[in-house]
């Protein structure tokens, strides 16, 4: 699991040499870009790929970079400084070109990214209902989103790797709600606390707590 820090990356580049080696993240994140918020690269200047890697914010583009969702790409990039005596405080004096794409790694968890529709909860499927909870993962943030048909929520991933998918707690609205869905929405929030694993096939995400007992199953939206 990655940890993600605020800092600008280009600012220990200014007055350095004009090559830079940097990982880029397999996801984008939002950051606050001065009159509003857009969708940033994430960079480690590390060496070796670890998924401990921190990664900073990224504000620049990176002229002839291809973005690719699910890949870590490790580049070596020209940095070229700008004339500053016209620039905007809040611009960079520093563009950056790539010279090459040293190395790309598939993130093996990219399947989870995105948004899930729930199918079944503890095992009975839900038939006959105009519309289910909703769980948005976030790789980049390390976070989860969703609607559980009540209340939007959210909470932080605690622990998730090749088997494991751990939720450390979850806040919600508190809304006011049918009664018919409320009984749903409740036993939904909790079996997704009490998940610790998970499987995928296909489309399909299946959770499962401690006992190894099937407690959520979503399919990819």
């Amino acid at each position: 699991m990655f940890s993600l820090t605020a800092c600008r990356s280009d600012k220990k580049l200014e007055n350095e040499k004009d090559i830079a080696v940097f990982w880029v993240n397999a996801y984008r994140s939002n950051c606050d870009a001065g009159a509003g918020t857009k969708n940033c690269l994430m960079v480690s200047d590390a060496d070796q790929w670890s998924d401990t890697l921190s990664y900073t914010y990224f504000y620049n583009a990176i002229e002839g970079f291809e973005f690719k969702p699910g890949y870590f790409q490790k580049i070596k990039v020209k940095v070229i400084k700008k004339e500053a005596n016209n620039l905007p405080a809040d611009v960079s004096n520093l563009n950056y070109k790539l010279i090459e794409v040293i190395q790309e790694k598939q993130d093996e968890l990219f399947q989870l990214h995105g948004n899930w529709k729930l199918s079944t909860l503890n095992e009975e499927p839900l038939d006959g209902l105009d519309d289910s909870p909703r769980l948005q993962i976030d790789l980049a943030t390390q976070k989860v989103y969703g609607n559980n048909l009540c209340n939007a929520y959210n909470g932080s991933i605690k622990k998730l790797d090749a088997t494991s998918f751990h939720i450390n707690s979850i806040a919600q609205t508190r809304k006011a709600c049918p009664e018919e869905k409320q009984d749903l929405a409740k036993n939904y929030t909790r079996a997704l606390l009490k998940a610790r694993k998970y499987a995928l096939q296909e489309e399909a995400l299946t959770l499962y707590d401690l006992n190894d007992l099937q407690v959520l199953r979503f399919i990819k939206e």
